[in-house]
């Protein structure tokens, strides 16, 4: 079986942005507590940079982000309390800093906003991509502080070459498409039509790459001593 090559290698980096350098400075000042991250909502049908965060702490949040100058329209999409769901159009300044961050065919699998700063996890599809993001932020002048990059032994959890080119391939559409988000943001089927193949073939290459992925990070942890 073909192996992913290296040209290719997949790579995650968990990333800082100060708050004051991307959005809700002003909210941060004013409630130090506050706590959002990004939601993943399947079939949202925007093409607006991170539309929708959980409010996981603090307190009249919805007052204070009407407040920001980073936030253009903040709606209230379900109202639980200290989890509330929020769709955000953000300021013309907040998309420019995320065009910058996800230039270089970057894919936000994350965000958090805490403390006064936020925490991304991006993933991008070879490590020269990230290279060249990183180039690309400090020309931009973006103050951005890299926590931790990770290769391909773990960018998507599987060891160096744990997955096919096919396993790579559909985990890659998986992730993007956010197939595992809850709910599901595609199906199987629409996996298969998008790659052109099968049903069958892309729940066979889930199956094994779930496996290969799981396997490796066993093996892992007994070579550290983990069981």
């Amino acid at each position: 079986m073909a192996k992913v090559s290296v040209e290719r290698s997949p790579t995650r980096a968990d990333v800082r942005v100060p708050a004051e350098t991307f959005a809700l400075a002003e909210t941060f000042d004013e409630e130090p507590e506050a706590t959002f991250e990004m939601a993943h909502v399947a079939a949202n049908g925007s093409d607006r940079p991170m539309p929708f965060l959980r409010v996981l702490r603090g307190e009249s949040l919805t007052e204070l982000l009407g407040k920001d100058s980073s936030v253009d329209d903040a709606t209230v999409l379900s109202d639980c309390g200290q989890c509330d769901l929020l769709y955000v159009t953000w300021s013309d300044d907040v998309c420019s800093v995320l065009d910058t961050l996800l230039g270089r065919d970057a894919s936000m699998l994350a965000a958090t906003g805490r403390d006064a700063e936020w925490e991304f996890e991006l993933f991008f599809p070879t490590r020269a991509a990230m290279s060249s993001a990183y180039d690309d932020w400090e020309a931009a002048g973006l103050s951005v502080t890299v926590e931790t990059i990770h290769g391909r032994a773990n960018a998507l959890g599987a060891a160096q070459g744990g997955l096919t080119d096919d396993q790579y391939e559909t985990l890659r559409a998986a992730v993007d498409r956010n197939y595992y988000d809850v709910p599901r943001g595609a199906t199987t089927e629409e996996l298969a039509e998008e790659l052109g193949v099968s049903h069958q073939a892309i729940s066979e290459r889930l199956r094994r790459g779930h496996e290969n992925v799981v396997q490796e990070a066993v093996d892992d942890d007994r070579a550290e001593g983990r069981e």
